[in-house]
Order: C-alpha cells, then structure tokens, then sequence
C-alpha cells in the first residue's frame, strides 16, 4: 500500500478502514485526502498538539509538507521534540 492509493472516499477503504489508519500512522500521520478532501492526523501527541494550539500546523505548513520543501528551522518547536526532522 502506498498514500497515494488511499482514498476515505474508495468504498473498500470506507468500509473497513483499518488498515489505511494503519498504514498512514506509521508511514505519513500527516496525511492530505486528494479525492476527499480533508486531512488526517493520526499520531495522538500531533492530535493534541493541534487542538493544544492550532496554529502549530498552518495550511502552509501543510502545504510545505506535501511538496517536501520544508523549513525545519521555522518549524522548530512546533511540534514534539523529535517530529521536526519529519515534517
């Protein structure tokens, strides 16, 4: 399974979504649905981090990460100590 073949709108996947949770918690937590149009985050201390403070991860952000063209040193601090490296 790759990000790219997951769609919450695929009805496979709607159905039984598990293994997509799955996957895209360990491989991308931040996770922008294309066809939907939402993202997922599913790591818990990301989850609370953002309710915690949202404007830990702004669209720009976001969009940064998708494109992997990211700042870490305007990111540091943003997130968990460690999760800067990812984003």
């Amino acid at each position: 399974m790759k990000a790219a073949e997951i769609s919450f709108k695929d009805p496979d996947v709607f159905r039984c979504p598990h293994v997509a949770y799955d996957y895209l918690l360990q491989e991308a937590p931040v996770f922008h649905d294309e066809k939907a149009g939402f993202y997922i985050v599913s790591r818990y201390e990301d989850c609370r981090q953002l309710l915690g403070d949202p404007s830990a991860l702004t669209c720009e952000h976001v969009g940064e990460q998708l494109r992997g063209a990211t700042d870490p040193e305007r990111h540091r601090g943003r997130l968990p100590a460690g999760d800067d490296q990812r984003i």
